[in-house]
């Protein structure tokens, strides 16, 4: 029966990784220290085993008597947990370095075979037994086990069932096509006063509900005509509005077979679209068709109505093993930057690790001097920055 040895700090994914790569042990040890956030970190690996198919049996904890282990008290702890094991392998990769100083000590004394994992250089292993790098012919398999899901599930509280929006294909295209006249300094201005009059119609203070939204989705929108022939179109086939005659309303059909509570949600939503969450889904495909990442989420909440945070996005990278987080804004006058830039780092540390990477999104700045400003505050936050569709940091 092999036995393969973990070691437990901030570092979840070597850990997934390892009993992967070794096609599954029979047993899986996880020596962490009693320091409350390995403990926890510790339960969500082996949560998250369990979901990847490793039996709740085959998973061991072992505690370390300190909190700040030598190397020889970690020593003498694994020799005390692996005294009745054999076909010992350890992954030095994971844990404090005083963990992988004593893993590497050990499996030296005891002829056991170790390895490091490459997450810089995949898909690579260190084998110190033979001492060179060995290529892993199942890396692109083990990889393809991870997802948003797992990620989200091995760094916090988040349930495996996550609920979460995929975009219409004419929904789509309308974003895109939105981004795409945006260039366009008249339709900007047009754009502004059509959202303007939809705030005006159905959220004058907030969105309206009852008879009252029923009685203003039976208005027409006024001067509709104003606007981009196309991009109305495009609206039409989103099933954003639709025209009887010459008049142009909300929503793509009779209102009267909407519940009060579906249809408060419904019109919601068409209006976020309209007037900003269009950029959402326009990064949402730019993403997608990025080699660099395998899954893209949008709109993503857990089965207990969690969401997370201001993220509008949340992204796999399978090249660097990590989730990233994305906020999307298509400008800045309704929030305060640092303080916004903050909470997405403080998010992404709570729902990702702190390796993983929160980015702002900005669709427009004003000026460059908005722009350096943006730049100073995300590096001093550890945040990626991007406008438009471009990194620019």
């Amino acid at each position: 029966m092999s036995t393969l040895i973990q070691f437990v700090s901030d570092q979840i994914w070597p850990n997934l990784i390892g009993p992967l790569v070794i096609n599954m042990p029979n047993e899986v040890i996880l020596f962490h220290t009693s320091d409350k956030h390995f403990i926890s970190s510790c339960e969500k690996i082996e949560r998250t085993l369990i979901h990847l198919g490793i039996p709740k049996e085959k998973i061991l904890r072992a505690q370390i008597e300190s909190d700040f282990p030598d190397k020889s008290t970690m020593l003498k702890s694994l020799i005390c947990h692996t005294k009745d094991k054999s076909d010992i392998i350890v992954n030095l990769t994971g844990g404090t370095k005083i963990m992988s100083i004593a893993g590497y000590a050990f499996s030296e004394k005891s002829k056991y075979p170790s390895f490091y994992i490459d997450t810089q250089n995949p898909p690579y292993v260190y084998s110190f037994e033979t001492g060179r790098e060995i290529k892993l012919e199942n890396w692109h398999e083990v990889t393809s086990r991870f997802n948003v899901e797992t990620g989200l599930m091995a760094h916090s509280n988040s349930s495996p069932d996550l609920k979460h929006k995929t975009p219409e294909n004419e929904k789509v295209y309308f974003s895109e096509l939105t981004y795409k006249l945006f260039n366009q300094t008249d339709f900007r201005k047009n754009h502004g006063i059509f959202c303007d009059k939809l705030r005006n119609q159905f959220r004058p203070k907030k969105l309206l509900s009852g008879g009252k939204l029923r009685d203003a989705l039976d208005k027409n929108i006024p001067n509709w005509e104003e606007m981009n022939p196309d991009w109305i179109d495009a609206g039409i086939k989103a099933r954003l509005f639709h025209k009887e005659k010459e008049d142009l309303y909300l929503l793509h059909q009779d209102h009267s077979l909407f519940s009060s509570d579906k249809l408060k949600s419904t019109t919601e939503n068409i209006l976020n679209l309209i007037e900003g969450s269009w950029y959402e889904l326009v990064l949402w495909k730019n993403l997608l068709n990025s080699k660099k990442y395998t899954e893209v989420r949008w709109s993503i909440e857990d089965n207990n109505n969690q969401e997370f945070g201001e993220n509008d996005l949340i992204a796999f990278n399978k090249a660097e093993l990590r989730l990233e987080f994305f906020s999307c804004k298509t400008g800045l006058s309704h929030i305060h930057p640092k303080e916004h830039i903050q909470a997405l780092r403080n998010t992404a540390n709570q729902y990702g690790g702190k390796f993983s990477k929160p980015h702002l999104a900005v669709l427009r700045c004003k000026d460059d001097r908005q722009l350096d400003s943006l730049k100073k505050k995300c590096r001093e936050f550890n945040v990626g920055l991007i406008q438009g569709l471009e990194p620019c940091l």
